[in-house]
């Protein structure tokens, strides 16, 4: 997802797992990008923090849930400031954030039918 709003550029970012910093740097279309992998009773995934500004982590680093990882950024590509954050390989439903469950297969509110909270 995308997170955007005024007056957001250069807030702080804080991790939403604790893990290890994977890559500091240019990422795909995302710019200055931290990744964290991690692992917990939903499977291993990644954490991925894109559009960043200034970074406070390294490759390598152990950090932990709350932990202060980088500032908001923008990019060339889209210059309104946000952040990019997307959990990869892990199944929505699973995905320890919690949710709104969602049908497999939905990729529009369309093709979701309705959708309704537990």
């Amino acid at each position: 997802i995308d997170i955007l709003g005024p007056d957001i550029f250069n807030k702080p970012i804080i991790s939403s797992t604790d893990g290890k910093v994977s890559l500091v740097g240019d990422y795909s279309n995302y710019g200055n990008t931290v990744i964290i992998e991690t692992s917990n009773s939903a499977g291993s995934f990644q954490v991925i923090y894109g559009h960043v500004a200034m970074t406070y982590v390294s490759v390598g680093q152990q950090v932990k849930q709350g932990d202060k990882i980088a500032t908001v950024g923008f990019t060339e590509r889209f210059p309104t400031p946000h952040i990019h954050f997307e959990y990869v390989g892990i199944k929505y439903n699973d995905c320890p954030a919690g949710g709104v469950p969602i049908k497999e297969g939905c990729v529009d509110f369309a093709s979701c039918g309705s959708v309704t909270t537990n």
